[in-house]
C-alpha cells in the first residue's frame, strides 16, 4: 500500500493493539482518497463504521482502486490505450 515498508506502524499496531483495527483502516481509505483526489467519495465517520463492520473488505476495496490507477497511469505512460479485444 502506501509507503509500503515490510515492517512499520501500521503493522505494528494491527498486531499489538487488537480492536484498533477498524480505526487504522479507516486512515488508510482516507489517506487513498486523497492521495487519488476522491475527497467527495465519504468522510472519516462513514469510514469508521465500516472498518468496524467490514475492515477485510475495505483494505481489499482500496487495493484493488490503487493497483486500477497505477495501471492506468503507467498504461497512459507507455502509450497503450488499454485492451481493445483482439484484431483478427
Amino acid at each position: 500500500m502506501l509507503s509500503y515498508s515490510s515492517i512499520n506502524g501500521s503493522c505494528l499496531a494491527w498486531a499489538v493493539l487488537p480492536g484498533v483495527n477498524a480505526l487504522l483502516t479507516a486512515i488508510q481509505h482516507r489517506r487513498v482518497r486523497k492521495v487519488y483526489d476522491m475527497e467527495g467519495k465519504g468522510d472519516f465517520v462513514g469510514d469508521c463504521v465500516r472498518g468496524v463492520c467490514c475492515c477485510c473488505c475495505m483494505l481489499a476495496q482500496d487495493e484493488k482502486e490503487m493497483r486500477e490507477r497505477e495501471m492506468s497511469v503507467a498504461t497512459k505512460a507507455a502509450g497503450i490505450e488499454g485492451y481493445k479485444g483482439w484484431k483478427r
